[in-house]
């Protein structure tokens, strides 16, 4: 008999430590349950954010997508606007060029009108000098005429 009180008082222990064990066991899992919920409560929070910064970049991809499509068109028309200012400008060139040709042409020919008028007037000088002497000698044969017709 003497076996079996110590036998139940070990065993008496054994349920209280069994007991002991099970409630430490129950509060560490309604712990972990709590701090499991509780993280799950973070990660719902993180989760929101991480949604809405999400949208966010959506929102801003979306207004970028729209603004390289702006900007995609407004090349374009760049670039078309260009080809044209480019072809008239070539347009303008040619047509300065031609004017420059011309000018220079009508430059030349009045340089030769001008020799021409420089040699006529060379002429026209010599021809009035060489008629000063003939006037004076028809001045005096009509004197002589007079006079001879006089006397």
């Amino acid at each position: 008999l003497g076996f079996s009180v110590e036998e139940g008082r070990l065993e008496k222990k054994a349920l209280e430590t069994r007991n002991s064990l099970e409630a430490v066991l129950s509060v560490a899992a309604e712990e972990r349950s709590k701090a499991a919920r509780s993280e799950t409560q973070r990660c719902g929070v993180v989760l929101e954010e991480r949604r809405g910064s999400l949208e966010a970049a959506r929102e801003r991809l979306a207004r970028l997508r729209e603004r390289r499509a702006w900007l995609s068109r407004s090349l374009a028309g760049a670039s078309a606007t260009q080809r044209r200012l480019e072809g008239d400008r070539t347009a303008a060139r040619e047509a300065r060029q031609a004017k420059e040709h011309s000018l220079a042409a009508a430059e030349a020919e009045m340089r030769e009108l001008m020799g021409q008028v420089s040699i006529a007037e060379e002429q026209h000088r010599e021809a009035i000098l060489a008629q000063v002497p003939l006037r004076t000698s028809c001045a005096r044969l009509a004197e002589e005429g007079v006079r001879r017709a006089a006397a």
